[in-house]
């Protein structure tokens, strides 16, 4: 059986869009959600994160099931947690009361400028507690969010960031996520 997904951002909403999303906070974005990932399809949308170097997000299968990997098979650190510009989310994100209109899945979605021109690759941003890296792969997206996304990539430079951990501790919600920590 064929599903036929209805209601899809069009081409003329993103254009339309774009100065929106372009005008989130340069730096200090408030949280809006946090989300774990059980298992494939499945999401958590918990109070707090809690992530380590070794695995990223406790609690999420990315690191257990990876689609990257080192060439030693082991995971490749760099998609350990994934942070989403909440204005790209919203904008996408519809009906989202049908079980089929799956949250992507990032990890943290803030209300935040993630543009490579704002928040390059290798940035550390910190998000309550925890430090993460902005890696050189690329956010953008698994088949099924491109698919809400009318099967072309959003707005390419507000696709978001996957991000190593590099400093423990715990993310709680609604903290706001910065960038330009320095070690």
């Amino acid at each position: 059986m064929t599903t036929i997904l209805t209601n899809l951002v069009t081409d003329e909403e993103l254009t339309a869009a774009f100065d929106h999303v372009m005008a989130a906070p340069l730096n200090d974005g408030p949280v809006r959600l946090l989300c774990a990932r059980p298992k494939p399809n499945a999401r958590t949308y918990p109070q707090s994160l809690t992530l380590t170097r070794a695995h990223g997000v406790i609690g999420d299968f990315q690191m257990s099931q990876p689609w990257l990997e080192l060439p030693d098979g082991s995971p490749d650190p760099q998609i350990q947690v994934s942070v989403l510009p909440f204005r790209s989310l919203d904008l996408c994100w519809r009906n989202r009361d049908n079980p089929r209109a799956t949250h992507p899945g990032d990890n943290i979605v803030t209300d935040m400028n993630l543009s490579y021109a704002n928040v390059p690759t290798g940035s550390l941003l910190q998000a309550g507690t925890a430090v993460l890296r902005v890696s050189e792969e690329p956010n953008d997206g698994c088949v099924k969010w491109c698919v809400f996304r009318s099967i072309r990539p959003l707005i390419p430079t507000t696709s978001g960031h996957l991000c190593r951990s590099i400093r423990p501790p715990v993310t709680r919600c609604r903290e706001a996520v910065g960038w330009g920590y320095q070690i």
